[in-house]
């Protein structure tokens, strides 16, 4: 139960605060995309470990002020860790009037052309993670 209340809470505000991002689809450097793909594979490796020290290091500070252990075990519940992931596309995305670099997952399983399940991830130029966003099919 604790679960599925993590998961309904944390698609609820990643909706709500989905609502002003606009995705550009863009070819990102081949060497920014390989260290934000690293970045994001280590979060999901500390996730899955529960290693709270290692997820907080991979985060923005602004996701850390926005009380990092919540946002820890709300990624933890939005993640499905016994299917791989793989890179569906890269972008750019504003959010409040900035661009910054994103890169989109699938899970491997999903052959279609438009994955039914996709995660968000946005960047900070500095490879820290900015954002997740989470879509996942009924």
């Amino acid at each position: 139960m604790k679960t599925s209340g993590i998961i309904v809470f944390l698609l609820t505000v990643s909706f709500f605060s989905a609502q002003n991002i606009k995705i550009q689809i863009a070819d990102l450097p081949k060497d920014r995309v390989e260290g934000y793909n690293q970045s994001f594979f280590c979060l999901v490796g500390a996730l899955k470990k529960s290693d709270k020290n290692q997820a907080s290091r991979l985060i923005s500070d602004q996701l850390k002020a926005d009380n990092s252990d919540l946002l820890i075990q709300n990624l933890s519940g939005g993640i499905s860790f016994e299917r791989k992931m793989k890179m569906h596309q890269t972008g750019t995305i504003e959010i409040d009037g900035v661009m910054y670099p994103a890169v989109q997952y699938k899970y491997e399983a999903d052959s279609s052309v438009s994955p039914t399940d996709i995660i968000t991830v946005v960047f900070q130029n500095d490879g820290k993670i900015k954002k997740i966003i989470p879509y996942y099919s009924k």
